[in-house]
């Protein structure tokens, strides 16, 4: 097949001191992309300066601030290449990322929606492999994967957007992300996409994920960090959303959604009760039932097995 075109979005707020080693991760690959575009989410730092230094090498766009979805699909709205490579201004690429990518494409004809490789967690003191953490063990080097359920239904997905390649076509069929969700909206693409096309995994680390923002209130992932109640409301606003679309869900597919949507309820009525807010608390607690009248029994029996755990001595670390 013909090589394949990619067009690079990187979308950004408020990150000037960031944007320019981004772009350079990009611009020194060893496969050039055919186009790179910066979406500006209405950053009110010198972002614009940074970005016009790089020419008309980089295509910058600007909207007022939206939020990191709409921001993306901005970006692959204006996009011409036939793939999409998202990266995070605060992330950065290996030198041969679009090119073990793009040989991954090649290998495959092409035949896979979403290509996503490995990525390493750098958290200043240490470094963590992201499919370390998530007990992903890909069976080859390029592994293509026709049915894509059983890793998009993983407890916790392999697949990171700053170090995934999407078919332009297929992303914009599925109506890209969700932009009412600012958290989780990588993950409920994620399983959009991994029940209805094929995937392909490349076996190798893309780059490195940062923590060089300093400032805490412009990183999602602790905006919305998993001990904060909207974390926990966008993500029962994402498993309706899913349990709901057309065309319905397989059984063993809407099974596992609303697992997830009751523990998820579950979560916010502990929340709520914690915060006093006792009328939520039961509102969120019926939902959980409703949803799933199993998951507080199981939720108890994993609580009782942690207790138990620590109290012999044997907890896993």
């Amino acid at each position: 097949m013909a090589r394949p075109v990619f067009s690079v979005v990187i979308p950004t707020y408020n990150r000037a001191r960031l944007i320019d080693r981004a772009l350079r991760c990009v611009v020194e690959q060893s496969v050039h992309p055919a186009e790179i575009i910066v979406v500006d989410d209405g950053s009110t730092d010198q972002t614009a300066e940074v970005v016009a230094g790089f020419g008309p090498a980089v295509k910058y766009l600007r909207q007022q601030h939206s939020g990191p979805s709409r921001a993306r699909n901005h970006g692959v709205a204006n996009a011409t290449g036939e793939w999409i490579a998202f990266l995070d201004s605060d992330d950065l690429w290996h030198p041969d990322y679009l090119e073990r990518m793009d040989q991954a494409v090649v290998a495959t004809d092409g035949k896979a929606s979403l290509y996503f490789s490995n990525a390493v967690y750098d958290f200043g003191t240490y470094r963590e492999d992201y499919w370390t953490r998530c007990g992903f063990l890909p069976s080859s080097p390029i592994m293509y994967i026709p049915d894509g359920s059983s890793i998009g239904l993983r407890p916790v997905q392999p697949m990171l957007l700053p170090f995934a390649v999407f078919k332009r076509e297929a992303y914009l069929r599925l109506g890209g992300l969700w932009e009412e969700l600012w958290s989780a909206e990588d993950t409920h693409f994620f399983i959009r996409i991994a029940l209805s096309e094929p995937l392909c995994a490349v076996n190798t680390a893309g780059g490195v994920v940062t923590a060089d923002e300093d400032d805490p209130s412009n990183r999602i992932t602790i905006s919305f960090a998993s001990d904060t109640t909207k974390r926990w409301v966008g993500v029962v606003k994402m498993y309706n959303d899913l349990l709901h679309r057309d065309p319905p869900l397989k059984p063993e597919h809407a099974r596992v959604l609303r697992r997830r949507l009751a523990d998820s309820h579950w979560r916010l009525s502990r929340m709520a009760w914690q915060s006093g807010q006792h009328r939520q608390s039961w509102n969120h607690l019926l939902k959980c039932v409703q949803t799933d009248p199993g998951e507080i029994g199981r939720t108890l029996i994993r609580t009782a097995k942690r207790t138990t755990e620590s109290l012999t001595g044997r907890a896993k670390p």
